[in-house]
């Protein structure tokens, strides 16, 4: 069976963060996507983990160029 992957945005804080540990809950594969917090993207991830595996990958997604 195929692990399912979701990439969360803003996922260091807030609905972001929820989000990601919800779906880490259900055993998707979370990338967590941060622009400027990297402590706070690590701590999500460190939660992530307790429940499925996953990353963090900055990138400001705000803009295509």
């Amino acid at each position: 069976m195929e692990k399912k992957v979701a990439v969360i945005t803003g996922a260091s804080r807030g609905i972001g963060r929820s989000i990601a540990i919800t779906l880490a809950k259900e055993g998707y594969y979370v990338i967590a996507n941060y622009n400027e917090s990297e402590k706070a993207a690590q701590d999500t991830l460190g939660e992530i983990l307790n429940y499925s595996e996953g990353c963090v990958l900055k990138a400001d997604i705000s803009s295509t160029s």
